[in-house]
């Protein structure tokens, strides 16, 4: 489900689904679907969603837990250390 990073990304374009819609060619009810996410956009349709609100389609189209647990590491990956954080 992409939902999530949709509905985030056209609350921070402070665009309307209607307008992103219009803007994109993309019928009310579609636009509707993708942001409930019962359907998922075609190739093109994302790649004009991307541009209308300003973001690459790997952010925009990553899935909900991506966004829900940004900050947990999966098994196997490296621990970071954030430049701002001040260490020992």
């Amino acid at each position: 489900m992409l939902r999530l990073a949709l509905k985030i990304a056209i609350w921070k374009a402070r665009k309307s689904q209607r307008q992103v819609g219009v803007e994109c060619g993309i019928p009310e009810n579609r636009m509707s679907d993708f942001v409930q996410g019962w359907r998922d956009p075609r190739p093109e349709e994302r790649e004009r969603l991307a541009r209308a609100l300003s973001c690459s389609e790997d952010r925009l189209f990553r899935s909900d837990a991506e966004i829900s647990a940004p900050n947990e590491r999966r098994k196997g990956e490296p621990h970071h250390v954030s430049q701002d954080t001040p260490t020992r």
